[in-house]
């Protein structure tokens, strides 16, 4: 792939993007050394990488990479992004040390790391009360044409003590935030919504925000792999902690912190496939169930498939796919068979399983199970075109009469579509073997959508092209992605 094309790629990028399997790809990507654009300055190259994981909000991969880089944050650029990262995860007196000496004044600043540097020193300098400092980077930025209007607003009333009617900006990032904070407003009630996902990350760890603002953010974060599955059971244990059961108006996200919470005190087998199932089905409604069944996981593995568990069977087949756990899906798979029409329920995971590990069941099951499915009005004429799309996107069998059962409905023509040329560039791309440009367009043509409220179109194509470009298993992940929030199976229990 080419510098430039990776660059310009990189320009485009607001950062949100909806599915957790290719926001973990393309952080790994970021950080894999091992595939890098032809003709590209090392230094810049590293710029751009750490301007695409701190859009993405990857806080903890951001400090991973610059931790790994030689010198470990020697160059200017690189020490932005650094204090960057630690304000973003919180550590403001370790991001305001950094900050300190930044060389404003270097006439080869770019403009965006110009105004980083500026603006994170104003900000250090307000925590402090230094408004003289605060007051002068602010003059500097403003003579540079730095536009920064919250943060403008905030230093004025800083220093004159005349309090401004605060227009927030349609994104809120986490400068921005922190500059908020200290004119004593309430946090606003939308933020979540307004927040670049950088700020979700940080108000996930911020101490002072409300339990339940950080529990929310938390569940967003993980939800796009910003999170692993230990930061987020921290949370969830300590917003169950301080949440009263009794309390009136619990949140979901609180319901579901105290239900986890509540796996490790019994020991009662039948007790915890019911908060399973409950959690895992609240996770689902919410686009949560790929980061919750991780921490599912090792109860689900601790319990034995047997008689009385016929139903269970269902939930412990889910997080068993979602997890890629291919001998705990196939042990409950092999009780399926054996328990009869008590477990039926659970075997219509069968067409999902290839997806998620090859070999998983025998070759031909799942599709006549979708079959029969589809004959027994289980699978809607929607799911069947995109079952049969994203078989066919992976080159895996389709058998003709599932073909002739899909072909009986229309496509379904809802569904998120990327703008105009995205996928056309996505392809030629890919073709040209440009694989580091291709996942950056993927980003763009996923946007903030979850993989399942995609258009049928662009998850073929993202599917096809992800195959072709060598991510075959991401690629089978994200058709499973997008199949499970719509697949019947489960949705209630």
């Amino acid at each position: 792939m080419s510098f430039a094309g990776f660059r310009d790629e990189v320009l485009r990028l607001d950062g949100s993007m909806g599915s957790l399997v290719l926001n973990n790809l393309t952080s790994a990507a970021l950080l894999d050394s091992g595939s890098e654009p032809q003709n590209s300055d090392p230094e810049t190259l590293d710029l751009l990488k750490m301007v695409v994981l701190y859009r993405m909000g990857r806080i903890g991969d951001l400090a991973r990479f610059i931790d790994s880089r030689p010198g470990k944050g020697r160059s200017l650029p690189v020490r932005v992004f650094k204090a960057r990262a630690l304000l973003a995860g919180g550590n403001v007196r370790q991001a305001c040390d950094m900050a300190t000496g930044f060389p404003v004044g270097d006439p080869g600043l770019s403009r965006d790391l110009l105004s980083e540097a500026l603006m994170m020193t104003a900000l250090c300098a307000a925590r402090k009360k230094d408004y003289h400092t605060m007051g002068l980077m602010a003059d500097i930025a403003r003579d540079r044409g730095i536009r920064s209007p919250l943060s403008y607003a905030v230093i004025d009333y800083l220093a004159s003590g005349i309090k401004p009617a605060l227009e927030l900006p349609p994104r809120l990032g986490v400068r921005d935030y922190y500059f908020l904070r200290l004119t004593g407003a309430k946090v606003p009630r939308r933020i979540l919504e307004m927040a670049e996902p950088a700020l979700i990350y940080a108000l996930a760890f911020d101490r002072s925000a409300p339990l339940a603002l950080r529990l929310e953010a938390a569940e967003r974060a993980a939800s796009r792999g910003q999170i692993d599955a230990a930061g987020l059971s921290d949370i969830y244990l300590q917003a169950a902690a301080a949440s009263p059961r009794d309390r009136p108006g619990r949140t979901d996200a609180q319901t579901r912190a105290l239900l986890y919470e509540g796996l490790s005190r019994t020991n009662d087998q039948k007790v915890r496939a019911e908060i399973i199932g409950t959690l895992i089905g609240s996770a689902r409604k919410t686009h949560l169930s790929g980061v919750i069944a991780p921490l599912l996981l090792p109860y689900v593995r601790q319990m034995s498939p047997g008689k009385g568990f016929e139903q269970f069977a269902v939930r412990a087949i889910e997080v068993a796919l979602l997890t890629q756990d291919a001998p705990l899906a196939e042990r409950w798979f092999m009780f399926v068979k054996r328990a009869g029409p008590g477990a039926y329920r659970a075997a219509e995971w069968l067409p999902l399983a290839d997806l998620v590990a090859k070999d998983l069941v025998p070759a031909g099951e799942g599709a006549q199970m979708a079959m029969r499915m589809a004959r027994a009005g289980r699978l809607d004429g929607a799911a069947l075109h995109r079952l049969t799309s994203v078989l066919d996107a992976l080159s895996l069998d389709v058998p003709i009469p599932l073909w002739n059962l899909a072909a009986k409905n229309p496509q379904p023509k809802g569904g998120a579509l990327p703008a105009t040329g995205v996928l056309g560039r996505l392809k030629k791309q890919v073709d040209e073997g440009r694989r580091g440009q291709a996942l950056l367009t993927v980003m763009q043509a996923v946007g903030p959508h979850p993989a399942d409220r995609l258009h049928l179109i662009a998850i073929g194509e993202i599917v096809r092209s992800l195959k072709k470009a060598g991510f075959g298993q991401q690629a089978a992940l994200f058709g499973f992605e997008a199949l499970y929030g719509i697949w019947p199976t489960g949705a209630r229990h």
